[in-house]
Order: C-alpha cells, then sequence, then structure tokens
C-alpha cells in the first residue's frame, strides 16, 4: 500500500472514531480514547498481517489472544459497550488500513454480495461487524442469555430437534453469531443435549473462554483439529444417545468435500456433515442468528434436511443435494444480512486447512 493510501486512511479511521465514539451529552471522546485503541490492538495481540501475493485459504488461525479479547470485555464493564463498540470500530479501521491479505480474502465475496460498495468500504463494514459480534460472543460467556433480546424465526424447528430421540445437527456457518444464542431463557434446560464440534488449534484462546462459561449456558466440546481431525464415530454415537450436536458447515478441514453452487459460483464445502447425518440417521436443521440492533439478535431456524440415503442413487450426488439445500439457505441468510459474513479467505479457492507441522 502506498503512503498516500495510508494517510487517507489513516484519517478514514480517525473520522470513523469520532463520529462512533461519543459521550452521553454528545461531544466526542477524547483523543486518548484512540490511543487507547492503538495499545489494544497491541494487547490483543492484533500485529500487522504479512503481505501475500494473493487471497490465502483457511489457515485455522484465530484473530487476537485470550487476555486482549478479555481486555476489550473489561474495557466494556468500566465504559460500557458503546465505548467498547466503538474501540472495536477503531480496530475494523485497523484491519483495513494493514490487513491487505484479508481484505483480498474478502474481495471474492464483496463482488457477489456487496458489488455496489468498495473494497474498503466493504471490508470496514464486515470488520466492524466482527469486531461487534466478538464483543457479545464475550458479553455471553460472561453474562450469558440474560444479555440480549431475541426475536425467533423457525422456532418450531430448534424445538423439535431438541425433541428427536435420536438427536440431531444444528448446521451453522461464518456468518451471523450464533454463539450468543444458545442458552437462551426456556431453552437452558435444553443444553444438557448440546455439544459444539469445534475446530481447535495450538494457543486457541477460545477453548480458555469456554471453559469459564457458566454451567446454565456451557456447552459440551467435540474438539477437531488439523492433526488428527475427529472421529465421526464419536458425533455418531453422541447422536444416537440423543444429543443435539452443532457444528460448521463451510469450512474444510479434510478432503471430504462436495462442490455445489454458492452464491452463484462453484465452491467446496465439507461432506462430513452429510455422511455423519445419513449414517446417524438424524435430520439437520440449518441455523444463525443475527444481529438486528445493540444487544438484539435474531435466532433464525430452518426446516430440517432428512438425510436418508437411496441405494438405487450415486451417493456423490445425494450428498451434493443436500448440500446444495444448505449453500441455498445461507445464501439466502448472507444476503440479508451483508455484512454479518466473517469467512476472512476465499472461499470459492479454498483448500482444507494445513496439519499444523
Amino acid at each position: 500500500m502506498r503512503l498516500d493510501e495510508r494517510v487517507v486512511i489513516g484519517l478514514f479511521a480517525a473520522v470513523v472514531i469520532l463520529d462512533t465514539v461519543r459521550d452521553v451529552d454528545g461531544s466526542a471522546l477524547p483523543v486518548g480514547l484512540a490511543a487507547a485503541g492503538t495499545g489494544l490492538h497491541l494487547l490483543a495481540g492484533l500485529r500487522r498481517p504479512e503481505v501475500v501475493p494473493r487471497a490465502e485459504g483457511w489457515t485455522g488461525r484465530s484473530f487476537g489472544t485470550d487476555a486482549g479479547w478479555r481486555l476489550l470485555l473489561f474495557l466494556k464493564g468500566v465504559f460500557g459497550r458503546r465505548i467498547a463498540a466503538g474501540i472495536g470500530t477503531f480496530l475494523a479501521a485497523w484491519y483495513v488500513a494493514f490487513a491487505p491479505s484479508v481484505r483480498r480474502g474478502l474481495e471474492s465475496y464483496r463482488v457477489r454480495v456487496l458489488p455496489d460498495r468498495s473494497p474498503l468500504a466493504a471490508s470496514f463494514a464486515i470488520f466492524r461487524s466482527f469486531a461487534h459480534a466478538v464483543l457479545d460472543r464475550l458479553t455471553y460467556v460472561e453474562a450469558g442469555p440474560a444479555a440480549f433480546r431475541y426475536a425467533r424465526e423457525g422456532e418450531e424447528h430448534l424445538l423439535d430437534a431438541f425433541g428427536e430421540p435420536r438427536g440431531a445437527i444444528l448446521l451453522g456457518a461464518h456468518v451471523g453469531n450464533i454463539e450468543v444464542s444458545s442458552g437462551t431463557g426456556e431453552n437452558a434446560p435444553r443444553m444438557k443435549k448440546l455439544h459444539v464440534l469445534r475446530f481447535e488449534t495450538p494457543g486457541d484462546h477460545g477453548r480458555a473462554l469456554i471453559a469459564s462459561m457458566p454451567e446454565a449456558w456451557r456447552p459440551k466440546v467435540i474438539a477437531v483439529n488439523a492433526g488428527e481431525g475427529f472421529s465421526a464415530l464419536t458425533v455418531v454415537r453422541v447422536l444416537r444417545e440423543g444429543a443435539v450436536v452443532a457444528m460448521m458447515g463451510d469450512r474444510l478441514i479434510d478432503d471430504r468435500t462436495v462442490t455445489v453452487d454458492f452464491l452463484g459460483s462453484p465452491c467446496r464445502f465439507p461432506a462430513g456433515p452429510w455422511l455423519i447425518a445419513a449414517l446417524a440417521r438424524v435430520p439437520i436443521v440449518v441455523v444463525g442468528a443475527f444481529e438486528e440492533g445493540p444487544g438484539t439478535y435474531r435466532v433464525i431456524a430452518t426446516p430440517p434436511i432428512h438425510c436418508v440415503f437411496d441405494r438405487k442413487r450415486p451417493r456423490e450426488e445425494q450428498l451434493r443435494e443436500w448440500a446444495q439445500i444448505y449453500a441455498d439457505r445461507v445464501g439466502a441468510l448472507v444476503r440479508r444480512y451483508p455484512t454479518q459474513y466473517y469467512n476472512f479467505h476465499d472461499v470459492w479457492v479454498s483448500t482444507p486447512c494445513p496439519v499444523d507441522p
């Protein structure tokens, strides 16, 4: 990036802070808050990424550190959500300025869903939305569902899933913020049935955050990692015991994939969820939770997908049909909430996460 571009983006970031972060009487907060934001990005481990010649595939890396995200939560407790969200806005502007590889990862998405926005404007909107989503996840870890307001669509599909004697799969994607919805209100007793299939890497700060959650809204975790993958039989076993297993269906962790149309272009998705559902004979419910205002989320569940192999048809064809339903439903959610898309790599060229050395 040229020096003049950095100057423009730096001024843009300053304007964003002064426009977004204001105190109760409407006057701009002291410039010292901007300095605090700069210190926060250092504590959060937000180092300037290396410049790469093209958009990366998914590497399994997470942004930030446990200490950094907890500092953000502490600032929220001291100054309130508005101030903490403003710091998140600052960090979003920082990523726009200094994370060209991440911006490139979003470009394929932008041209399909946000073609009327410039690359900088689209990246900033998505980074800011992600920062606020992370803040809400941290709030959920600490305070649980009582900290939020919820509207629901398709709640009957969730209730049916938890009522299945043989279990069910809740299949999400890296869109929205499904992490803040699992223990809402009267659903709390059902948390005992919930298991989460979660990708973990060395130094994963999310694992410690989950472990610190109160039991009332802490799910059981089935770990996945790039080196060992996970045992499908473990998932099938807990499903047959009546558990509900939540997992993501849009990132590749091994070579078992299926190619479908996603937002108008061929895209590979993991075949694992569909193979497990067919083996365990359980339905899959596509789910998501989307911010519609500060502290307000809409939880969406779609009709179940029943995965039963027809022996007279090729398995690959049936897997592709089921995955296409998922891709279509996720695509519809993305177009409804276009800035709540958190795959910071080009999913149309993505390869499975590499095995750690």
